[in-house]
């Protein structure tokens, strides 16, 4: 008896539910019209003709309707802003709604058993709080630069997650299950504020306002880290990051390469645009296998580049000696043995 209850109360959950899509679908204020617009679109988009949505079809509400209830994931660079549709497909697990002009993720609560979701590109500064109770373990989100983290800290399932501005980075502490981060423009004092990431096994930081690599260490299965735009100039913090693997850095003022070269199990090294001319200090390394300046590789770049002629360009030139030093390792060669290279 419960059995046929709780089937009897799902079907007449999914009646109403598609009565109010197809109600809202047919009267639609000129927001939601684009987003209708936009859905259509997005399913047309890589399909062949016959199989396409008319635009013009009488019914195209209840035919929207039955073609995203047999399965959509995305709808992308539409540059839809209403969402308030997307309450209806509650069954979803992954969204992909990059690059539109979404500013109100609020309709996003309903959808209960989510566990990906792109919203990266767009400009969301209201119903953060709604992604909070959601199963999510991976999230890019695109936010106002003045919204607190602590609603995303909440998401206790994230595993994944890329976050486009925001403020109160530590808030992201209590995410013990992230095994991946991305911060772009995010507002935080140090590495400090997010140490409690025990877990993180890669970390991108773009363009944040940090000067320092204090309490890199801190992060005891970190496998790759990547920083780009940053004032951060030394590098000696890395020494005691004893698990990283992989280090890519660009556009950063660091001049002193040296520190790499004792870090127990750094394995390879990717920068560009930086201030550093000489890769031989690496020579000291027994882990790092490849290091390059990727501007090396471009002849539009040869005239920005910052390794001196003289300097050996990859891991192979190290390990065969090649140098702008004596042998001592201090003492600059004269220019002649610099320019031609002995």
């Amino acid at each position: 008896m419960r059995k046929i209850l709780l089937i009897l109360l799902l079907n007449i959950s999914f009646i109403f539910s598609n009565d109010s899509f197809i109600d809202i679908c047919k009267n639609p204020t000129p927001e939601q019209k684009m987003t209708i617009n936009a859905m259509v679109n997005a399913y047309n988009e890589f399909k062949e003709e016959k199989f396409k949505i008319n635009i013009n079809n009488p019914e195209i509400c209840e035919e929207l309707y039955d073609k995203y209830n047999n399965g959509f994931k995305a709808i992308v660079g539409q540059g839809m802003s209403d969402i308030t549709f997307l309450k209806y497909f509650d069954w979803l697990t992954h969204l992909n709604l990059r690059d539109n002009n979404i500013t109100d993720i609020t309709p996003l609560k309903y959808l209960t058993k989510l566990t990906k979701l792109n919203l990266s590109s767009n400009k969301v500064s209201k119903g953060v709080e709604s992604l909070e109770n959601l199963p999510l373990k991976e999230l890019s989100i695109d936010i106002n630069d003045n919204i607190d983290l602590k609603y995303i800290g909440r998401i206790k399932t994230l595993e994944n997650l890329s976050l486009f501005y925001g403020k109160n980075a530590h808030a992201l502490n209590k995410l013990t299950n992230l095994k991946k981060l991305t911060l772009l423009s995010v507002k935080m004092s140090s590495l400090c504020d997010i140490k409690d990431l025990q877990s993180l096994e890669q970390l991108t930081l773009f363009e944040n306002n940090l000067k320092s690599l204090e309490c890199i260490d801190q992060f005891p299965n970190l496998k790759k880290l990547r920083i780009e735009r940053s004032l951060i100039t030394d590098l000696t913090p890395l020494v005691n990051a004893n698990s990283i693997e992989e280090f890519h850095f660009y556009e950063m003022p660091v001049e002193d390469i040296s520190p790499l070269a004792k870090m127990k199990n750094l394995r390879s090294i990717l920068f560009s645009k930086t201030k550093i001319k000489y890769l031989s200090p690496l020579k000291e390394s027994k882990s790092i296998q490849f290091a390059e300046d990727t501007r090396e590789k471009f002849i539009e770049e040869y005239f920005n580049r910052s390794l001196a002629g003289c300097s050996p360009k990859s891991m192979k030139e190290v390990r065969e000696g090649k140098s702008c030093f004596e042998a001592d390792g201090k003492t600059l060669k004269p220019f002649w043995k610099r320019w031609l290279g002995i």
